[in-house]
């Protein structure tokens, strides 16, 4: 089902790691109705670090600054492209409120914020996933699918 991996450079205490996987599960359970054990997050911790060769923007090395969250999804015609930019923009509010980065974009910053903002939201569409050795139902057939699992 959904796998959100979460790569950050900044430090997340564990109650932030757990306000930024609840609110992941609680945001997209509500956006496409799926039962919260659907979802998946996974957190990876960067170190902060000069230049070594490993991070690459726009194809020049440099030290890698980002918190990123990546998500291999299931995608439907009933799922619009505005349903997923409202996800990812309710999704980076809730970073923003987890790691205690105050204000809008754009406004003027101290620097403090820098190594807490989220760099970027990607979601990528899964062809096809097995989990628990079970196919994994196609997007709103859900409900049917758990049933289904009931009866075996």
């Amino acid at each position: 089902m959904p796998f959100y991996q979460v790569d950050h450079i900044c430090p997340l205490t564990v109650d932030e790691r757990q306000s930024i996987a609840t609110s992941i599960t609680d945001l997209h359970c509500t956006a496409f109705d799926v039962p919260p054990s659907f979802i998946h997050v996974n957190f990876t911790k960067h170190e902060n670090k000069a230049d070594d060769g490993t991070y690459f923007l726009a194809a020049k090395s440099c030290a890698n600054k980002s918190n990123c969250i990546t998500a291999q999804v299931r995608t439907s015609n009933t799922r619009s492209k505005a349903d997923w930019d409202r996800l990812a923009e309710d999704i980076e509010t809730k970073w923003n409120e987890a790691v205690g980065i105050q204000g809008d974009k754009g406004e003027a910053d101290d620097g403090s914020n820098e190594s807490k903002e989220l760099t970027m939201v990607v979601f990528t569409p899964i062809v096809t996933v097995r989990e628990g050795g079970l196919a994994v139902p196609e997007p709103g057939k859900e409900a049917e699918w758990l049933e289904q699992q009931r009866l075996v």
